[in-house]
Formats: structure tokens, C-alpha cells, sequence
């Protein structure tokens, strides 16, 4: 069988009403560098004296074979500790259509640098008035992926789990710095990554420190995320005011999400901070009654596995969630399953937010299996298996939560919350809110 001259797609969210399509074409002559073990060279555009293959390009359609829509992007290219790595390519596709099933293809129009035909459907729009129900809709989520026998169990039942938006916690690849293992991983998650548009932050695994040199682009943090930033440089989204690819948020079929960085600062006064309260304080939560936030390290974790490790960002952000009453919190970096009751300051609180551990995706370093006992108060639900888990918006006060672990296939929930907004607590953010803002003025609330 002839291998494609595209692969490792890759669709993100970008801009609200646009996604990013990631792909690579193989590099013909890289050039020869004398770098030394801990540098590396980022380029932009002079990757390839090759056009064809260096032609950023998606064609796309509602139709399957009648792609009449086309779109250029960028290309980049990275060089390290003897390791070329193919010709990135970054499209941002759009504006389209919401609820819509989109066809497209990548690369060069010469059949000799063009990918098969791919497809993915765009969610719904946000909740449109008060009461008004949301089409019922599922987003994945997933942490802690890497690329074994359990990664493939998992994506493939993400695949048939009928979710219309996956959710990455972090923790991708497992490359560790052997940079092919980056081209295995994002060949193996190609039949979901091409079909469901996800939204992703960056784990402790994508950390990667090197010295740059010779650069022809600059990326936030690139020394220190050099594979991640390059090959998935344009996921953040402008709209949401994120200066940063490791921070950002999303509108999704009535949900706000939102992607932390846990391994960018963090406390108040920096600029994650400043962009997050910003971000929060903007919802509609009429339009987009549902507020999920994705990062990789947990905060809420009874798991003896990375105790207490995110204490600090929890210490720093905890507020916020409550103030504006973020709903979920997902998180990974521990290889189990835990679900919290709704919580702040790690007791249950009516008007607190639930926290769920989905590191569990199928890591090479296996299973956390070590509890604390007896468990926190705050823990409803912990289990270390492979798996991954889907939420059903059902309306702005109601949304179904499921964990489903490998060894039950797609039938059997191993782990189900019903979610249901507090009326009260909806009074409580708008009083939180109001507070923090005459607080901020000087004003003292009578």
C-alpha cells in the first residue's frame, strides 16, 4: 500500500467559527547543521527548496469530492539532536457553518503531494436565549494519551463514543525529547484527530528544554515546549484575548472552555492570571450557561501519585473559579480516574466546582493505583483503569457526566453524574462578581 505523502493530522479550534488543520509532508534536504545536544533551529517558510511540498493549503466543501473552498497557511520546520523533522503545515479554516459536516484535503493540488479525502463536523451554536435548550451534545475528554496498545483502545472507543469535540488534558506524545516519537503519535491518533476537532494544552511530557538558535520565528515559551509549539502553533485563538498558545478558550455548543497552562506562571499579576479573570468575567452565561476548564496537573487529587503538586496554581486560581462559577475542571499527570463533589478549598461546597482526573488515557508508565486513606471528603468516585470520559449538554442546567474504562467497551458507564446548576449559586456569582469589582474600584459594598 502507498503511504500518503500527507499525514499526522491534527484539527483544532481556533478563532470561534474557524479550526486549524495541522498536517506534515515529508522534507526533502534539510539542511546540514552543527548543533550541539541541547540546541535546536525553528524555521519558517525555507524548509524545503521543494514548492510543492512546502504549499500550506486545504481545500474543503459540504460535499464529499466538490471541495470548491480553499485556504493557504504557514509551514515550519525544526532541527535537533540530529533529527529533522518533517514540514509542519498550519491552516486556519473558515469561517464555517455551525452543526455542518465539513470535507476537506491537504496539501499541493498535484496528486502527488495531496492527502485522501478527511471530514469533520463543527458543533452547534451556543445556547441562543434564557431557557432555551442546547442540542443535545457530546465533548470527550482525555489526559495522559501517549501512544500504547490501551492509547489505540481509547481513541478508538473516543471514535465510536458519538462525541462531536474531544478535549486533551496534556501529556501527548510521550516523546520525552526522541522527537520521531512525536510523527508516531500523531500518525496513530490520525483517524480521530482528523475527524474530531480538538481543543489541547500541554503537559509536563511536552516540556522540552532547548537553547535556540538561528531562529527565523519566535513562539512564546518555543524553548521550552519546542516539539508542542511547533506542531501545534496556531491552537490558541485571538478572539479570547490569550497572548499565548498555552492558555486559551473556546465557545462549544453552549460550553465556555477553557485551557490552562500548568507549567507557564501562574499566580496573580501574571499575564495567564490577568488573561483568565479577563476571560471568565466575559462569559454569557446566558448564551453560554456551561463553564469547563481543561489543564494538566490536578488540583483536587487523593492519588499518593503527584500529591499536592498543584497546590500553588489552586492557591493562586481557586477564587476565580468560584467567583465566576466555573463548572467542571478536568485534569491528567495522575494515570487514574477521580471525580470530586462539587468543591472549593477541598470541602464540599454547593457553589464549588466538581474536579475530574482523566489521566488515564494509556501512558506507557502504566496505572497510579496508591490511595490515601481513608479518602477526602471531597472524593466521590476513584478508580485506576485506562479509559476516557464524555459530557452530554443536555441544557444550560443539565449535563450528564460518564466514564467509560476500556475493559467495558462503549456499553457500560463505570463512573455517572448527573450535573445540575444550583439556582442559588447563580446569585452567588453575580454577588461574587460584584464584590470583586467595586473591591477592585475602591468601593466598598454596603
Amino acid at each position: 500500500m502507498k503511504s500518503s505523502p500527507v499525514d499526522q493530522v491534527i484539527v483544532t479550534f481556533a478563532t470561534a467559527g474557524y479550526v486549524t488543520v495541522n498536517y506534515a509532508t515529508v522534507r526533502s534536504d534539510p539542511p546540514r547543521l552543527d548543533l550541539a545536544a541541547d540546541e535546536a533551529v525553528v524555521l519558517q517558510g525555507a524548509c524545503s527548496p521543494d514548492p510543492a511540498a512546502t504549499a500550506s493549503t486545504v481545500r474543503y466543501g459540504t460535499k464529499t469530492n466538490e471541495l470548491a473552498q480553499s485556504v493557504n497557511g504557514t509551514v515550519v520546520c525544526y532541527s535537533t539532536q540530529g533529527y529533522d523533522s518533517p514540514l509542519l503545515h498550519a491552516v486556519v479554516v473558515g469561517p464555517l457553518e455551525p452543526n455542518t459536516q465539513y470535507f476537506y484535503q491537504c496539501g499541493a493540488a498535484d496528486a502527488a503531494h495531496q492527502s485522501e479525502e478527511f471530514s469533520f463536523k463543527t458543533p452547534p451554536v451556543s445556547l441562543g436565549k434564557p431557557g432555551q435548550a442546547i442540542p443535545p451534545f457530546r465533548l470527550a475528554f482525555v489526559g495522559d494519551l501517549g501512544q500504547t496498545e490501551d492509547s489505540l483502545a481509547t481513541t478508538g472507543h473516543i471514535q465510536e463514543s458519538g462525541a462531536g469535540a474531544l478535549v486533551n488534558v496534556g501529556d501527548l506524545s510521550y516523546a520525552d525529547e526522541d522527537q520521531p516519537r512525536w510523527d508516531s503519535w500523531a500518525r496513530m491518533i490520525q483517524p480521530l484527530s482528523s475527524s474530531m476537532i480538538m481543543a489541547v494544552t500541554a503537559g509536563n511530557h511536552e516540556i522540552e528544554p532547548y537553547t535556540l538558535v538561528h531562529n527565523s520565528i519566535k513562539l512564546p515559551d518555543e524553548e521550552q515546549f519546542l516539539a508542542y509549539q511547533t506542531r501545534l502553533f496556531s491552537l490558541g485563538n485571538p478572539k479570547s484575548g490569550s497572548p499565548s498558545a498555552m492558555y486559551h478558550s473556546h465557545e462549544v455548543a453552549g460550553v465556555h472552555v477553557v485551557m490552562l497552562g500548568s507549567y507557564t506562571p501562574f499566580d496573580k499579576g501574571t499575564p495567564q492570571y490577568e488573561w483568565l479573570e479577563a476571560d471568565l468575567k466575559a462569559v454569557d452565561r446566558q448564551t453560554t450557561p456551561w463553564i469547563v476548564v481543561g489543564m494538566h496537573a490536578p488540583w483536587y487529587n487523593s492519588n499518593l501519585a503527584h500529591a499536592g503538586e498543584a497546590e500553588p496554581m489552586m492557591f493562586a486560581m481557586e477564587g476565580l473559579f468560584y467567583t465566576y462559577g466555573v463548572d467542571l475542571v478536568f485534569a491528567g499527570h495522575v494515570h487514574a480516574y477521580e471525580r470530586s463533589a462539587k468543591s472549593y478549598k477541598q470541602r464540599p461546597d454547593r457553589c464549588g466546582s466538581t474536579y475530574i482526573t482523566i489521566g488515564d488515557g494509556g501512558n506507557r508508565e502504566g496505572l497510579a493505583g496508591d490511595y490515601a486513606h481513608p479518602s477526602p471528603v471531597w472524593s466521590m468516585y476513584r478508580e485506576a483503569s485506562f479509559g476516557h470520559g464524555t459530557l452530554d449538554v443536555l441544557n444550560g442546567t443539565h449535563a450528564l457526566w460518564r466514564w467509560v474504562r476500556n475493559q467495558d467497551g462503549q456499553a457500560v458507564a463505570a463512573d455517572q453524574q448527573m450535573l445540575v446548576k444550583d439556582p442559588f449559586c447563580e446569585t452567588k456569582n453575580l454577588l461574587s462578581h460584584l464584590i470583586r469589582e467595586r473591591a477592585a474600584m475602591g468601593v466598598a459594598v454596603q
